[in-house]
């Protein structure tokens, strides 16, 4: 392998890896707010009303796009 192609072997699997933490984290944390995490206290009810609304589906649609980035 020649230093130029580790070079971009090394820039991608960084790059991935910085696409997949601010996409997940995106959907995580500001779209499907799940920081914090749903009380164990809440109802069914309740729980059904968090999961069903349009910005927890965008959120996981985000998270779900950003898995191919991690390079596994």
């Amino acid at each position: 392998m020649k230093a130029r192609d580790a070079r971009f072997l090394l820039i991608s699997m960084w790059v991935g890896a910085i696409v997949f933490a601010v996409g997940f984290g995106l959907g995580f944390a500001v779209l499907c707010k799940f920081l914090p995490p749903p009380k164990p206290t809440w109802s069914a009810v309740h729980i059904a009303s968090f999961v069903g609304t349009d910005r927890f589906r965008a959120g996981t649609c985000v998270m779900m796009a950003a898995v191919p980035f991690v390079g596994v």
